[in-house]
């Protein structure tokens, strides 16, 4: 069975360039944007100092 034109195994030619765009910048993600990732440890405890619920399931999850 032929694929749509752009298509291989049900992806877009567009959605394969993603995954490989994220399949290499996953792996040098905290080293390269380190300037962005500053203080992320510390948020969650500020937040939860001035929002309600309490409760933070995620912030910022990166490559997560």
């Amino acid at each position: 069975m032929n694929s749509p034109q752009g298509q291989e195994d049900g992806y877009s030619a567009q959605s394969l360039r993603m995954n490989r765009y994220y399949a290499f910048h996953s792996r040098i993600y905290d080293i390269t944007r380190w300037s962005f990732l500053f203080g992320r440890a510390a948020l969650p405890e500020i937040a939860g100092k001035h929002i309600e619920p309490k409760n933070i399931l995620e912030v910022g999850c990166g490559t997560g």
